[in-house]
């Protein structure tokens, strides 16, 4: 199938599709922040990065403030490129919209995922301390983004970039922070989740109530790294993705169903042969 529509940026060439892992992106990220991931799937796994509105290949568009606008849109967007068994990853704020996202294609009848890879993310449920990041300064939100650990001090220190990175932020954060969820509604889809050990912004105990949006298995993996891991993990994120893609899972730590009793503390990736 050939990919016309903007919402998918730079998919990975593969001559046989047997899989598509679509990625959205921590507020503020473009699709270009998956682009290196593509090469390094087995054969037959297509990465579909997700481009948002108002970045990268679509910076001339409108930023979205309202996440179920925005998940409608995708959704229809990405409806015909399900005729083939699918996940999804979301990193941050991605792992948020992932979850809207398969809710709403399960209520329109469209196949479901085979399972959702959330990572460094809290529940959409737990109440965003304030003061809200969207309604910080610009001042105030560069220290806070300085604080993430994710953004180069060069890129921090220079105006022109931070007068584009920004608003694209501040319109990320008001998507989420004003996000309202009347309840919990578990999907039907397994969910796979991954913690940065270090990662200051998103703890393992708020990792775990993900568990709570599946009637399904759920398994929580930590990694060496703060809030950015999966670019600073890389090798064991990816090998350990694709272990899962392909149904095999991590010697000892495969998924577990969301029913039965579940061991307390963290899980961490498997070793295996570089």
């Amino acid at each position: 199938m050939a990919i016309e529509t903007p919402w998918i940026a730079n998919p990975s060439a593969t001559s046989d599709v047997a899989m598509r892992l679509f990625c959205l992106p921590y507020a503020g990220g473009a699709a270009s922040i998956f682009y290196t991931w593509a090469k390094r799937f087995a054969a037959g796994v297509q990465l579909c990065p997700i481009e948002l509105p108002g970045r990268g290949t679509r910076l001339q568009e409108p930023l979205r403030t309202s996440l179920d606008g925005l998940v409608e849109d995708l959704a229809d967007a990405i409806g015909p490129y399900l005729d083939v068994p699918y996940a999804m990853l979301g990193h941050s704020m991605g792992a948020t919209i992932a979850v809207r996202l398969a809710l709403c294609l399960e209520r329109m009848g469209l196949p479901r995922p085979k399972r959702l890879f959330l990572m460094g993310a809290r529940p959409p449920h737990l109440p965003r301390p304030k003061p809200w990041l969207h309604q910080l300064d610009d001042a105030e939100l560069a220290d806070r983004l300085r604080s993430f650990g994710g953004t180069p001090e060069p890129v921090l220190q220079h105006p022109e970039l931070m007068g584009l990175l920004l608003p694209i932020l501040r319109a990320d954060f008001q998507l989420i922070e004003t996000f309202s969820l009347p309840s919990i509604q578990p999907l039907a889809s397994p969910i796979s989740g991954a913690a940065g050990e270090d990662d200051t912004e998103v703890s393992h105990q708020e990792m775990e109530l993900w568990r709570e949006y599946t009637r399904a298995e759920f398994v929580l993996r930590s990694y060496p790294g703060n809030h950015f891991f999966p670019w600073t993990c890389t090798d064991e994120v990816i090998r350990d993705l694709g272990r899962s893609l392909k149904g095999e899972g991590c010697p000892g730590t495969r998924s577990r169903p969301n029913q039965a009793k579940r061991r307390s503390g963290t899980e961490r990736p498997c070793d295996a042969e570089q």
